[in-house]
C-alpha cells in the first residue's frame, strides 16, 4: 500500500488546530502542515503536537496556494496525497476515502479534498500562489475520474455569522485590503470577468465601480486560463459529470453524510451554461439551497 500524506497550510488558527490534527491524524499517515509565521500561537501549539502526532512542520510566509503548494512538495515520493484545513474538523468519512485506494477522487461536499498521487499532482501543475480560489484553479487543471458528494468534516467555526469576513479580521486589522485582494485572485483563479461574478454572487451588484475596477486590476496581473470556459465552469463541469454514489466503493457510509449544496445563484448560472444535471438534484446527489 503507498504512503498516505495528509498537507496543509494554516495561519493563525490557534483555537482550531489541535481538533483538526487530532482529527486526520492516524499511525500511518504522513502529516505536513505549512505555518505562514502565525502570530496568535499557533506554531507554539503545533510544535507541541509535534511529537505525539508525527507532524512534519515548516514554515513559509505564503498565500494559502503557495503554501499548499510547498506542504505537498514535501510530501513523500510516490505517496497517495490529500489536502486539508486547519479549521476543520474531519470525520471517519475523510479515512474511509483515503483508505480506499481510489485516485483522481474529489471530495465534493461543504469540505473539498482531492486524493491522488504527489506525482500525477505536480504533473499537472501545483497549488497556485494565490489567497482565495486557489482550490478551484488548482481543481481545474487535475485529472478528475470520480466524484463524491460526501461530508468529511464540518468547520470548527460554523457558528460565525460571516465567516469569510471574521476570518480575515483574524489575519489582519486591514480585512478590508485583504478583501479586495481576495476578490483580485478569486478574479484570476476563476478566469471570469464582473458579470460573471454578479451572478455567482448577487449580494455583490451594489458595488459596480469597485468590482470593474479589481477585475481590471487582477486583467493587468493576469488570469489563469485553462480551459475554452472559465475555470469555475470547468471544475464544475468535471465535478459534476464524474459524480457517483460513495456507497458503491465504499462500505459503511452513511445517506445522511452524502450532499453536495449549490446555492440557487451557483445552480442558475451553471444550468444557463448547460452544465448541470437536473437529473442528479433527483438522486439527491445535489441540493439547492
Amino acid at each position: 500500500m503507498h504512503r498516505i500524506c495528509v498537507y496543509g497550510t494554516v495561519f493563525n488558527n490557534a483555537s482550531t488546530v489541535e481538533d483538526s490534527v487530532k482529527s486526520v491524524f492516524d499511525p500511518s499517515y504522513d502529516i505536513v502542515i505549512v505555518d505562514s509565521y502565525s502570530r496568535d500561537g499557533t506554531w507554539e501549539k503545533l510544535q507541541k503536537l509535534k511529537k505525539e502526532f508525527n507532524l512534519t512542520l515548516l514554515r513559509l510566509k505564503s498565500t494559502r496556494g503557495r503554501g499548499r503548494a510547498y506542504a505537498l512538495e514535501h510530501c513523500p515520493d510516490s505517496s497517495t496525497t490529500a489536502y486539508f484545513d486547519l479549521d476543520v474538523r474531519y470525520n471517519e468519512n475523510f479515512h474511509k476515502v483515503l483508505k480506499s485506494g481510489l485516485k483522481e477522487l474529489l471530495v465534493f461536499g461543504p469540505i473539498l479534498t482531492y486524493v491522488q498521487t504527489k506525482e500525477e499532482i505536480l504533473r499537472f501543475g501545483n497549488w497556485p500562489d494565490l489567497n482565495f480560489g486557489e482550490d478551484i484553479e488548482f481543481l481545474s487543471r487535475q485529472q478528475i475520474s470520480l466524484t463524491f458528494p460526501l461530508i468529511i468534516g464540518q468547520n470548527e467555526e460554523v457558528e460565525v455569522k460571516n465567516l469569510f469576513i471574521e476570518r480575515e479580521k483574524r489575519y489582519s486589522k486591514f480585512w478590508k485590503i485583504r478583501i479586495m485582494k481576495n476578490i483580485i485572485d478569486l478574479y484570476r483563479a476563476l478566469n471570469i470577468n464582473y458579470k460573471d461574478l454578479v451572478s455567482i454572487y448577487p449580494y455583490t451588484k451594489g458595488y459596480v465601480i469597485l468590482l470593474i475596477v479589481l477585475d481590471l486590476i487582477s486583467r493587468s496581473l493576469g488570469k489563469y486560463r485553462n480551459a475554452n470556459e472559465n475555470n469555475l465552469l470547468h471544475f464544475y463541469r468535471k465535478a459534476l459529470s464524474t459524480m457517483d454514489d460513495p456507497r458503491k466503493y465504499i462500505d459503511d457510509v452513511d445517506e445522511k453524510y452524502m450532499t453536495v449544496s449549490l446555492s440557487r445563484a451557483i445552480y442558475n448560472y451553471l444550468k444557463y451554461n448547460n452544465i448541470v444535471d437536473d437529473d442528479l438534484v433527483r438522486k439527491h446527489l445535489i441540493t439547492i439551497e
